[in-house]
């Protein structure tokens, strides 16, 4: 509250007055004077002298549009000013904590340090020089009339974007409309501009460092352009997408800047209509705020900037020349573009949760082990990226062995693959087969694969001769040859398994004692019988020929046993 005049004040002040403006009546109310002026007296120009007189004694003039001026004491802002800084630190402390958090997840692989030294680089700064660059037209304006510049209230919000924006709120009002109006439209300009050149600058890759997007635990949001990028630019940019951080700031800043541009009490778009009619502005104000409201619903984080605006007042701040200046016709221009803003940065439902979407096929799924001589079992996995955002899977075993998990590709970007080579330690495994579930994890999602382990041991009557093996290429085909025999006098009924990738096609074919052969197509890893029959001083063996219809990129494991699983392996290598 202001303190009253005394009369000796308002004599004072009444003999300033009648230096510059013929007064015809004069009435004191408390902290207020009012002076009735004479029409042939009153214009712009006298107007600027007594205001710039009255402001060297701390007393603000007024003008109400009815040849009346009046005059009261400069209110004290301290407390408002200290709210303004408390808010000014939480802002900050808002975009770093929103920067930090994203580049621990963008720049996953990166020291601590450096995720920090990034966040403050591609975030932070950025964020800093579209709220900065907001409020140079209102300090030039301000000072060009003489006015002193004050903070505006800054609005936290630590959720996705950092800030909501900027609340206006001076210590003093403008000196005219015309400055109002001006301040709030270029403040919105400026902000667009800058925010679409690190939006864009996002876009095209000029961070140095590409950042890691989505792990097994990552939080970092997927985001949605506004809907104006949408219709004009889709060809060339896309519609949603996991930003780096100088893109999402960019994105932040047109997010906020639209928002302000909204024509309510003291945010930029409530300056740009200010020199309307007093009744007429607070009317759009009320409208427009039961539609920030309602975009609001589908983002509630929104909803801090609409209850500021509520806090600070929904009524438009008057100039001091209300009654002077008012908004010509040519004005109408800028408020055309000021609604046109608004809509630009429209973006309803901003983050959505595209959950990331992988294909998996385990391109070698089965392994062979010999007891006592190996006890690893090696498979592969190919991972798709059917998602919009680069992953980063993580694994796990529904029983409990030792695995290690390696791939020379890293990350996975969209529409790219990958594959994962599985090496795991089957030595608590009992011989036989043995079926393992293996899951593929994206956050909360997961595919599963399953693994086939044979395990064998030695035997004493069945054997692959090594020394018979050979190997030669037929074009595009591996043709291998092997002998196997048994050294006992009774026949043997054995298996034959062959571990091969997914895919890979073979023919095989096999002659033995007795006049017994036979001729197979097999795909993948397959099972079949063979026996060896014996007779008087002679082995049993059987002459194996596989012919593989393309070229081997993974080994291949022949393992032949008995019903016991005892029996004996040959590795075809590539």
């Amino acid at each position: 509250m202001t303190e009253d005049f005394s009369n000796a004040e308002k004599d004072t002040i009444t003999d300033i007055v009648k230096t510059v403006f013929r007064i015809e009546s004069t009435d004191l109310e408390g902290p207020l004077i009012i002076y009735r002026i004479s029409p042939d007296s009153f214009n712009q120009e006298k107007f600027n002298t007594l205001f710039q007189k009255l402001a060297r004694l701390n007393l603000s003039l007024y003008n109400n549009g009815m040849l009346e001026i009046l005059v009261t004491r400069k209110m004290s802002n301290k407390k408002m000013s200290r709210i303004k800084i408390l808010l000014l630190l939480l802002t900050f402390l808002s975009i770093s904590y929103v920067g930090a958090t994203y580049s621990m997840t963008y720049y996953k692989e990166d020291s601590f340090p450096l995720q920090l030294a990034l966040a403050m680089g591609y975030f932070v700064i950025p964020m800093i020089l579209i709220i900065v660059s907001r409020e140079i037209p209102k300090y030039i304006i301000r000072k060009k009339s003489g006015l002193e510049y004050s903070l505006p209230i800054l609005i936290p919000n630590p959720i996705l974007m950092g800030s909501m924006g900027i609340i206006n709120a001076p210590g003093e009002p403008y000196k005219t409309h015309k400055d109002q109006v001006y301040s709030g439209f270029f403040s919105i300009i400026f902000g667009i501009v800058i925010s679409i050149f690190f939006l864009s600058m996002g876009f095209l890759g000029v961070s140095v460092y590409t950042g890691t997007i989505e792990g097994p635990n990552s939080s970092i949001s997927v985001v949605n352009l506004p809907l104006f990028f949408q219709a004009t630019l889709g060809n060339f940019l896309p519609a949603t997408g996991a930003l780096d951080p100088m893109a999402l700031a960019g994105w932040s800043g047109l997010l906020f800047t639209s928002f302000n541009a909204f024509p309510i009490g003291m945010l930029d778009g409530g300056s740009v209509f200010s020199g309307i009619r007093t009744s007429v502005q607070k009317n759009i104000s009320y409208v427009f705020l039961t539609i920030m409201i309602v975009i609001d619903l589908t983002f509630p984080s929104w909803f801090i900037l609409p209850i500021m605006v509520l806090l600070v007042g929904i009524d438009p701040q008057q100039p001091y020349e209300s009654g002077i200046t008012l908004m010509k016709r040519g004005n109408f221009f800028i408020i055309i573009i000021t609604l046109l803003i608004m809509v630009v940065g429209a973006i309803p439902f901003p983050v959505h949760s595209a959950l990331p979407s992988i294909e998996t096929n385990a391109v070698v799924s089965s392994a062979v082990v010999m007891s006592g001589n190996s006890s690893y079992a090696n498979f592969s996995i190919f991972v798709i990226n059917n998602g919009q955002i680069t992953v980063d899977p993580a694994f796990s075993s529904n029983i409990s062995l030792p695995f290690s998990v390696k791939s020379t590709s890293g990350f996975i970007s969209p529409s790219h693959s990958a594959i994962y080579y599985i090496s795991m330690n089957v030595s608590k495994l009992p011989v036989g087969f043995t079926r393992i579930p293996f899951q593929v994890y994206i956050n909360s999602n997961f595919n599963t694969v399953h693994f086939t382990v044979l395990k064998i041991s030695n035997s004493s009557n069945v054997f692959v001769n090594v020394a018979t093996y050979s190997s030669v290429n037929i074009g595009n085909q591996r043709k291998i040859s092997f002998i196997s025999f048994s050294t006992s006098t009774t026949n043997l009924s054995e298996n034959v398994f062959i571990s091969a990738p997914n895919g890979l096609q073979c023919n095989i074919s096999y002659e033995g004692t007795g006049n017994q052969s036979a001729k197979l197509s097999l795909m993948g890893s397959q099972l079949f019988p063979v026996e060896f029959i014996a007779s008087d001083n002679v082995l049993s063996i059987l002459n194996f020929t596989i012919v593989f219809n393309s070229p081997l990129q993974y080994p291949v494991v022949v393992a032949i046993y008995n019903l016991t699983y005892n029996g004996s392996m040959l590795i075809i290598r590539n």
